[in-house]
């Protein structure tokens, strides 16, 4: 929200189309399989921004069907009124509620906070002399994300329990950074204060989202009977240099 709006009371009609003035507008988003919010996007809701409605009920249409948000940097502005996610499984009934001309009555209470205090996790072995290796893995989210988060922070543990047997030749740090969903905050630090130059690096292996998970969009609620589909799509990503080894 902006900074003069976190906390509020507005009762208003939804509407779905950017003809609102002081009502809900209901705002529908394509998941683009990004990480952060588009420029198509950002336009899409100044747009509605424009329209000056009492706030954006903003859905983007992820395939799990729940709330979802893009990550943002630390100096995106706000737009100038608050804007609500809503996940897609809501979506008909905030519809029924526009269609039938229904009041709607939204309370926020919210502050704005600066300069927060955060924490990064950094873990060194012994100096044995060699050139340096490091592993990083984020630890942070905006909601519940078992499947971005854990498999990362799971192989990032296995390899902090095989470091000192393995990799005798090197010294190896441990990180794992917060404030990824905000502009790679914890990551950013990291690098301009504590990280080794990449000049005297030997690796730097990096165990981002989404690491070996499978995703069911059918989840029925009791994974111990469900039996999941074939994923529909699956991506190997690694650079030209890589490409036999991954």
């Amino acid at each position: 929200p902006p900074e003069d709006s976190t906390t509020f009371e507005r009762t208003a009609l939804i509407v779905t189309d950017n003809r609102a003035n002081d009502e809900f507008l209901l705002l529908e988003l394509p998941y683009d399989q990004g990480a952060y919010l588009s420029a198509a996007q950002k336009d899409a809701i100044t747009r509605a921004s424009a329209c000056k409605p009492a706030a954006i009920l903003l859905c983007i249409r992820h395939p799990s069907h729940e709330i979802f948000t893009y990550n943002v940097s630390q100096d995106d502005p706000c737009w100038p009124q608050p804007v609500i996610l809503v996940p897609e499984k809501h979506i008909s009934f905030l519809q029924t509620l526009a269609a039938t001309e229904t009041m709607v009555s939204v309370r926020i209470r919210g502050e704005w906070k600066r300069k927060l205090p955060a924490r990064n996790i950094i873990a060194r072995t012994p100096s044995r002399g060699g050139k340096p290796i490091v592993i990083s893995t984020p630890v942070t989210s905006w909601f519940t994300s078992t499947g971005e988060r854990a498999p990362g922070i799971a192989c990032f543990l296995a390899l902090a329990r095989q470091a000192l047997s393995r990799w005798k030749g090197h010294d190896i740090t441990f990180v794992a950074t917060s404030g990824h969903e905000v502009g790679h905050g914890g990551m950013e630090h990291f690098i301009a204060h504590e990280a080794p130059s990449p000049a005297d690096t030997h690796a730097w292996v990096h165990l981002g989202a989404s690491l070996a998970c499978h995703f069911c969009a059918s989840f029925d609620g009791d994974w111990r009977a469900h039996e999941a589909p074939e994923p529909q799509k699956r991506f190997f990503l690694g650079s030209d240099a890589l490409a036999d080894v991954v």
